[in-house]
């Protein structure tokens, strides 16, 4: 991927109409911690409200989850660090086809051509796998150590904590998932073994003067769109910008619940169940003058798995709604892609 020749200066703008203000207690709100005990009861009740949640809209906001509120605070302590970095520094790290980690300049973060990216800057991190690794000596695409910046000098250190934290509760979701369905608590496991998983720090510049002048027209961070892999775990900061669009079509805002997970259903869980779990068209418009912070974790399944709907979930009346997939080799077709914008 060239050096793009757009800056930081970039503004893409589109007319988006304010989505639905909602209240709390019209979206469904999961508090994890029962699912982490040893009590029957309370554990099959957190797997029903996560299956409703994933059958009804696809995302659900998550408490409880064991992440201490010390190690979220100071993953973004350095993720504001790193993107007040001058521009030509954080390039030093821009991300290409043969190492697709490092730094994501605004405009140029889109893997899909039908998903159009402007205000956003993000820095991806992957599994960091050394030159032993199996798939590293073989040279499967994708697979590789992390490109880690200098400064600060802490980032390293605190986002590999922040990324084992959020594994270890990633593996969780899983089993309460495989539950929900009426699986076998690992039944997903098998296509996790060396995941392809994106964490991704990222920002959002507020809105530019302009933008702000025109009330019909805002500045695009990222526009709509569904999750390509399982499921992605976002910890948003202090300024709202996720819209989702529920299944009547209507969008509607994902405030701050300040702590909290906003988890969303991907599209090979979508395969994988054939329709049960839904993919959710989400879009980021950050629509206030700050600028907004968030990190993500999308749980993106193995190179070298195939997603395709368990048989579980087909029959006669219910035929195979997806197309089996090879996980690595579309990942690799999207890196190839996103090198040629």
């Amino acid at each position: 991927m060239d050096a793009p020749h757009v800056g930081e200066t970039i503004h893409i703008r589109a007319d988006f109409a304010a989505a639905d203000e909602v209240s709390a207690d019209e979206l469904p709100f999961v508090d994890f911690a029962p699912f982490l005990t040893a009590d029957a009861a309370a554990r099959q009740a957190v797997i029903d409200e996560i299956g409703r949640a994933c059958r009804d809209i696809g995302f659900f906001y998550l408490t409880g989850h064991g992440i201490d509120q010390a190690l979220i605070d100071a993953a973004f302590e350095q993720i504001r660090a790193y993107f007040a970095q001058p521009f030509a520094t954080k390039m030093e790290l821009v991300a290409t086809t043969e190492q697709y980690r490092g730094y994501f300049p605004p405009r140029n973060i889109t893997e899909r051509a039908e998903i159009t990216g402007g205000s956003m800057e993000a820095f991806r991190l992957m599994l960091d796998l050394g030159p032993d690794d199996a798939d590293v000596v073989a040279g499967t695409p994708l697979y590789g150590p992390n490109r880690w910046p200098a400064q600060p000098s802490s980032f390293r250190r605190v986002m590999q904590a922040y990324q084992s934290a959020c594994m270890t509760l990633a593996a969780e979701l899983r089993e309460a998932f495989a539950l929900a369905l009426g699986l076998d608590g690992a039944a997903f496991e098998r296509f996790f073994t060396k995941p392809l998983i994106n964490l991704q720090p990222a920002h959002y510049r507020g809105q530019s003067p302009e933008a702000v002048a025109d009330p019909d027209v805002k500045e695009l961070g990222v526009g709509e769109h569904c999750d390509t892999g399982a499921f992605t775990m976002l910890m948003q900061e202090d300024i709202p910008g996720l819209e989702v669009r529920d299944r009547s079509g209507r969008w509607i805002q994902a405030p701050i619940v300040p702590g909290a997970f906003i988890v969303n259903i991907g599209d090979s869980m979508m395969s994988w169940t054939n329709g049960q779990f839904v993919s959710t068209p989400h879009r980021v418009v950050n629509r206030s003058v700050h600028d907004r912070y968030i990190v993500a974790l999308f749980m993106n399944p193995d190179f070298h798995c195939t997603v395709e709907p368990f048989a579980e979930f087909v029959d006669r009346d219910h035929p195979a709604a997806f197309e089996p997939v090879h996980n690595g080799e579309y990942w690799w077709n999207l890196a190839q892609s996103a090198a040629a914008t």
